[in-house]
């Protein structure tokens, strides 16, 4: 998120959204919803704000199922 708003700022190429989206599937959500609110970016699109905390959720019951239910 940080490197999006400073390249947004730049005007120059961006990360897509689906990237992002990417980065918080793969086990980033908390980092990446930190940093959305942390540098006040993407916070008024819908998707990003209801559908990051849906992974937050989502990677911690899959953490917590790893962890406790595998191991």
């Amino acid at each position: 998120m940080f490197i999006d708003k400073k390249l947004a700022i730049k005007r120059k190429r961006r990360i897509s959204e689906a990237n992002l989206f990417l980065t918080g599937i793969m086990g980033g959500a908390i980092g990446v919803w930190f940093s959305m609110y942390a540098n006040r970016h993407k916070t008024l699109k819908n998707k990003f704000k209801f559908g990051i905390p849906f992974l937050v959720i989502l990677n911690s019951g899959l953490y917590i199922y790893i962890n406790f239910f595998i191991f």
